[in-house]
């Protein structure tokens, strides 16, 4: 298999850009806004950015990648946090006015950011694994699908473990459920409408960093011997897992004659496709090389419909 994919420019600025919104929305979040008549903080125009490219992460470099980001998010919001109290706390200049200004939009009570910090974590990971999950249930198909399902349940967590923590006890606890729920719908909404616009960065991310795998079994002991059956006598056993979970399983075929087993691709949207074909080289290792870059600059997974180099070489002997 290939090996993983290394940070990128293009990584780099989709995880400054999650990062970035997420400490101005946290920000801006003390001033209140009216929307059709009903009172948010302004942080909801800003916020659901943050899921809007979580999502781009998950989708384009996988969980792993975006776990990264959503902990350096964590830590890159405290970092602010504790300057702008340690800011507070720095004696004021006689010619400096404005202290009481100063610490009603930047102050942040003690519940407001634990309510805050819980919430991010709840509502980013559980928005990144839901997403993670149904790729794999949809075989990488249905992006609106895996971005919608996934803000739902994230957003559900973020504005609901927020708004409780912050104010419950402060406010009649349907007040506290109100504000959750129009919060919750706001930002569903934004993501809906936004849809067409992940759509875009997707695609033009995965062009620009997507890659295909291939995974292939190489009966070394007959690497010279393109016509051997050893693979077909072997019975050997190809297990694909994700996580845990059991996604595929390949056996090798009786009757087929060939030294290489390309058993399987994974595309640039992460979706497996069978491939299970025999094929023939007379390179050993050299020759596995060739025959799947062949496959991969082929533009497709239909192994059986590509004619490798090696076979022309063949075709050229005969």
């Amino acid at each position: 298999m290939e090996s993983y994919k290394k940070i990128t420019p293009v990584f780099v600025l989709i995880g400054s850009i999650f990062i970035s919104t997420l400490i101005v929305s946290n920000i801006i979040a003390v001033k209140l806004i009216s929307i059709f008549g009903i009172v948010l903080p302004a942080a909801v125009i800003v916020f659901p950015i943050t899921y809007i490219f979580g999502d781009i992460l998950t989708e384009v470099y996988g969980f792993r990648r975006a776990r990264m980001v959503i902990w350096l998010g964590f830590f890159s919001n405290f970092v602010v946090v504790i300057f702008i109290v340690l800011a507070q706390i720095l004696p004021s200049a006689s010619v400096w006015k404005s202290d009481e200004a100063f610490s009603q939009i930047l102050g942040f009570a003690p519940r407001v950011l634990i309510a805050s910090f819980t919430a991010y974590l709840f509502g980013e990971f559980s928005n990144s694994i839901v997403l993670s999950r149904v790729k794999i249930f949809t075989k990488g198909k249905f992006l609106w699908i895996r971005t919608i399902s996934s803000t739902l349940i994230g957003e559900f967590l973020d504005s609901f473990v927020f708004i409780t923590i912050a104010f419950i006890g402060l406010l009649p606890l349907h007040v506290v459920l109100r504000m959750a729920f129009f919060q919750w719908a706001f930002k569903v909404l934004y993501e809906i409408a936004a849809t067409p616009v992940t759509y875009l960065i997707v695609g033009i991310v995965k062009k620009k960093e997507g890659k295909k795998y291939l995974y292939a079994v190489h009966n070394y002991s007959q690497g010279e011997s393109p016509s051997s059956n050893g693979l077909e006598k072997s019975g050997v056993t190809v297990r694909v897992y994700i996580g845990q979970t059991l996604v595929r399983t390949y056996k090798a075929s009786p009757e087929k004659v060939g030294n290489v087993w390309v058993v399987f691709g994974i595309d640039e949207n992460g979706a497996f496709h069978d491939i299970n074909s025999y094929l023939g080289t007379t390179k050993s290792s050299d020759g596995v090389k060739k025959i799947m870059k062949d496959i991969l600059l082929s533009g497709n997974f239909n192994s059986q419909s590509v004619i490798t180099s090696s076979q022309k070489e063949q075709a050229r002997e005969l």
